[in-house]
């Protein structure tokens, strides 16, 4: 990818052009796009805001499950804020998308309906609080992406929707080096309804360069 940036004062923004490789659906003939803005500000709430959005041309290649040189075209925005007053610290964050799929950009983004591909729309939206008390710092962040079908599509087994609640307590060990622990549930959903439920605690550390 080729990608540009500016930074005047509290303003930033970049812009890029991306090919994708080594997937399927991932035939094209152009590059996709991306671009990010995003502002900071300082006082006793300092924080930052951003939005972005991508457009990104994909085309069935042989062997793919689609036509051969069928395309689509999908397009993604987002935006986020992050707050900092004290040790508190909150983020916000949302999407909304149209042919660029879910997890991952580009996956089960289409779906060959009646001898062509058709795009699915996809959204979600991710919540997180900490505070920092000396050394320790608790936290909690909840997150949602849902996949709807394409028009005149029937997939039962396709993900509806995913969702994930993060418990997670972490200590500053040193100035690089913070001990983590977490618990995470986590629910998948199908589009016949049927959901999958797994939980995890995660022990380690994270490494700060």
């Amino acid at each position: 990818g080729v990608f540009q940036g500016i930074d005047v004062g509290r303003f930033a923004g970049s812009s890029g052009a991306v090919e994708p490789n080594s997937a399927t659906l991932t035939g094209h003939e152009q590059p996709g796009f991306q671009g990010k803005a995003s502002y900071e500000w300082g006082g006793r709430f300092s924080g930052k805001a951003w939005v972005g959005g991508m457009s990104q041309q994909v085309k069935a290649r042989a062997g793919d499950n689609a036509p051969a040189g069928s395309s689509v075209s999908g397009q993604a925005f987002d935006i986020g804020a992050k707050v900092n007053s004290g040790g508190l610290e909150g983020v916000l964050y949302a999407y909304t998308g149209d042919g660029v799929g879910t997890t991952a950009i580009g996956f089960d983004a289409a779906a060959s309906v009646g001898g062509t591909l058709a795009k699915r729309k996809s959204k979600g939206w991710y919540a997180q609080g900490t505070y920092k008390m000396g050394k320790w710092k608790p936290g909690i962040s909840y997150g949602v992406s849902k996949l709807d079908l394409a028009s005149n599509e029937s997939s039962p087994n396709l993900v509806k929707e995913n969702k994930s609640l993060v418990l997670g307590l972490y200590y500053s060990l040193t100035p690089s080096l913070n001990l983590v622990a977490e618990y995470i549930p986590t629910t998948a959903k199908n589009q016949a309804g049927e959901e999958v439920k797994d939980k995890v605690i995660a022990l380690g550390a994270i490494l700060f360069f």
